[in-house]
């Protein structure tokens, strides 16, 4: 998930976890949702940012 919010990740999930329609997710219920920084993933600006995102992709997938 893209976090334009303001927070740590933990934060922002939680706080999606009180609305009922993330509550309904698969991905929410069985805690698999991760926050990207919006550079990198949705609009990346530079290599760096681009190999920061694709570089937890990889920690995500290996896990």
């Amino acid at each position: 998930m893209n976090s334009p919010q303001a927070g740590s990740g933990d934060q922002v999930i939680n706080e999606l976890k009180k609305q009922t329609f993330w509550q309904k997710l698969k991905a929410v219920q069985n805690n698999k949702v991760y926050i990207f920084e919006y550079n990198g993933l949705v609009n990346p600006g530079s290599i760096d940012s681009i190999e920061k995102a694709a570089k937890k992709l990889q920690e995500i997938v290996s896990s």
